[in-house]
């Protein structure tokens, strides 16, 4: 049995380009994770749900660079399942870092460097996602918009 607790990511990508060859050239459009019972630690009421290479991207620069990622909003939408209320869910509950690399970093409205690097072609980037919850949020689907933003250094 799962509990109907689903978190959506959309993904929206800009370039803020100091340099004549700057690009997102592809992101993952969009994440689905669904929160499973056995998740839930009966104790505390608290679960984390990692989807490892959760978003890829392939990016291109002539400069050195740092890509950034921040919500449009500092909650969820939420779109619970019948009969259930709307939970007001801090989008900080949403954490990313780089592929195995490192401590989750909370999104915020704020841009946060998840990673940098010298100029290339082709640079491929996977991020892990964590999605944590408790058993206080009501059920159903979340969703937030993420900005995923390239800036030449």
């Amino acid at each position: 049995m799962r509990l109907l607790l689903t978190m959506i990511v959309a993904m929206v990508a800009s370039v803020v380009a100091r340099a004549q060859a700057v690009d997102i050239r592809s992101i993952t459009p969009v994440v689905n994770l669904t929160v499973p019972v056995s998740a839930f630690n009966l104790a505390t009421g608290a679960a984390s749900v990692t989807s490892p290479s959760a978003i890829s991207t392939r990016l291109r620069s002539n400069r050195n660079w740092n890509f950034t990622v921040r919500s449009g909003s500092t909650t969820f939408a939420h779109t619970p399942v019948p009969g259930a209320p709307t939970t007001s869910k801090p989008v900080s509950q949403l954490l990313i870092r780089e592929n195995g690399a490192g401590s989750f970093l909370p999104i915020s409205t704020s841009n946060v460097v998840i990673a940098s690097g010298p100029n290339g072609n082709n640079i491929d980037r996977d991020f892990d996602l964590r999605f944590d919850t408790t058993l206080d949020d009501s059920p159903g689907q979340y969703a937030v918009t993420l900005v995923f933003t390239l800036v030449t250094l």
